[in-house]
């Protein structure tokens, strides 16, 4: 067998010298029309290997010279290489499992507990999970009434069963219903929504390895299962580079389809913070929920509270600001059979009387938490469209800020702030989640925005407004500076890190500013804002800061 990097343009010759066929690769081709498409790829000498309606495009098996030839052929849109495409898992803090505070925090801190109190738990929402598949017999598929809340396991690769345990760990962490097993329990329930129903659709191996192929073909097979199942949100925690402007990327145009159909799409910002513009795709579209994560480090207290080190930080390459909110995503229990490959790697992190729980942590594990909470907000009013969603998610989200209003992190690193369901079903924000874009014209007529933000000549983020004026000149935001996470304040012992309590919006008309609101006014007091842009140097010796940007 030869290996494709091993292969000449024309052909190679082996050791014996028979001439072999010109190794091929894997692409995406687009066209508007997937007959007349499918006829240009075979002329070619190409191999259609998979349809991919979503996005109008075909997958197939191309040498360099068929795919110069495509390329310059009128059913051709574009022709993007089949990359990789990975599950983001990381480790739970360097800690024992179940011990301080364990890995039961995210319906505390995320207040869904008062939710489960009320009676709101999520039924009759359905979540899809794009992952590593399902482990059939995992007790997170089991409701407090008995019944079963998964609705069908799907798979692109065989079976639909978790190898991985990826998958498996996601769901428990946005629905299982027990309140934690041995040592690891609490009074609360685990999962964020327990009574919400699960479809999953397995994309990535065991090893949590996948293709953009199988990604997008999984996200059709989403679209196809939308009114079978009554899905409403869909939860992706994987990532890739952005290799190209959002819009172009196949995945991210399967995940805007979805979105403009109406799905509320929950992605994971990527496990590569927290150095800037580091949130992954499909995490840069600018229309879905993007989670970063954050730790409650191991304690009951909110004084150490952070945006976790690995939390993939914004702006996106656009200039869109990302992450959206963050969510616990440090230390989360969750359920895993032992003979998975993820509690083979993680078995430190087992719950010690229970082995089929382990802690994990990443922005996957946030992504679940925000699919949770959307759940939620969509069993208490069906009625509302995945922008709404967003808005309220955004608009109740309590922003990390000093005693003296000041932000603790840059809304690169914390986006609105952390979630909070008590203030999302409060807010009184309408119209406030991607009211100034417009994804049909988008995908239809190719009208791409960019985003707010802009660097300056000292390479320092600014956040433009409609109106041309700028918010955040001479601060320091700096793309070169690596943005440090501490474990309590920096420049003044006394502060702390809080999350701030408020209900409702944070706006002030005249400094004010929603994300990513392109056109029109920024703030406005009859829809408001999820941040207060406060004027003036960031730090100063009499007041401090917990930003520490600097070079």
């Amino acid at each position: 067998m030869i290996l494709p990097d091993m292969a000449a343009e024309s052909g190679a010759w082996n050791v014996l010298g028979d001439q072999i066929a010109p190794a091929t690769s894997r692409y995406i081709v687009r066209g508007e029309d997937l007959d007349t498409l499918a006829i240009a790829i075979e002329k070619m000498g190409g191999t259609v290997t998979a349809e991919l309606e979503i996005i109008s495009s075909l997958g197939a098996l191309l040498t360099e010279d068929q795919h110069t030839m495509l390329a310059a052929s009128s059913a051709v849109t574009s022709i993007f290489e089949d990359h990789a495409v990975r599950l983001q898992g990381a480790k739970a803090d360097k800690q024992a499992a179940c011990t301080k505070n364990p890995g039961t925090y995210a319906s505390q801190i995320t207040q869904a507990d008062l939710l489960h109190a009320s009676g709101v738990d999520g039924s009759g929402i359905t979540i899809a999970f794009v992952d590593s598949g399902i482990d059939t017999q995992s007790s997170t598929l089991i409701k407090d009434n008995g019944k079963s809340r998964l609705l069908g396991a799907y798979s692109l690769l065989g079976s639909p069963e978790d190898s991985s345990g990826h998958g498996t760990h996601l769901v428990s962490v946005a629905t299982q219903a027990n309140a934690g097993p041995g040592i690891c329990g609490s009074d609360s329930k685990l999962g964020i929504a327990p009574g919400a129903d699960v479809v999953s659709v397995r994309a990535f191996d065991e090893m949590g390895d996948g293709t953009y192929l199988n990604v997008v073909q999984a996200l059709d097979l989403v679209l196809d299962l939308k009114d079978v199942h009554d899905i409403r949100v869909v939860n992706l925690s994987f990532s890739s580079a952005p290799r190209s402007a959002y819009w172009e990327d196949p995945v991210n145009q399967a995940v805007m389809r979805l979105w403009a159909e109406g799905l509320v799409v929950v992605t994971s910002a990527g496990n590569f913070g927290p150095d800037p513009m580091s949130v992954t795709v499909p995490g840069n579209v600018p229309y879905v929920i993007t989670a970063g994560a954050m730790t409650d480090s191991y304690t009951k207290t909110q004084s150490d509270d952070r945006v976790a080190s690995f939390s993939g930080a914004g702006p996106t390459h656009e200039g869109f600001i990302k992450p959206d909110l963050v969510a616990p995503g440090g230390h989360l229990l969750g359920a895993v059979g032992q003979d998975k490959q993820m509690a083979m790697d993680l078995a430190d992190f087992q719950d010690p009387a229970h082995p089929d729980f382990l802690m994990a942590s990443g922005t996957s594990q946030a992504s679940a938490v925000v699919s949770g909470g959307a759940a939620l907000l969509l069993e208490i009013d069906p009625l509302l469209s995945n922008d709404d969603v967003k808005c309220l998610l955004m608009g109740g989200a309590r922003p990390a800020l000093q005693s003296d209003g000041e932000p603790i992190y840059s809304p690169f690193r914390q986006g609105a702030g952390l979630l909070s369901l008590h203030g999302a079903i409060n807010a009184t924000l309408k119209n406030c989640a991607n009211d100034s874009l417009d994804i049909n014209a988008e995908l239809d007529l190719g009208a791409h925005p960019l985003g707010p933000v802009t660097a300056n000549a000292n390479d320092e983020f600014e956040i433009v407004r409609p109106d041309g004026s700028v918010w955040g000149e001479g601060r320091v935001w700096n793309k070169g500076s690596f943005w440090n996470e501490v474990q309590g304040p920096v420049c003044n012992p006394d502060k702390g890190s809080v999350w701030n309590e408020v209900q409702g919006p944070v706006c002030n008309p005249d400094k004010g500013s929603f994300w990513n609101e392109v056109q029109g006014p920024v703030c406005n007091p009859d829809k408001g804002s999820v941040w207060n842009e406060v004027q003036g140097p960031v730090c100063n010796p009499d007041k401090g800061s917990f930003w520490n940007e600097v070079q």
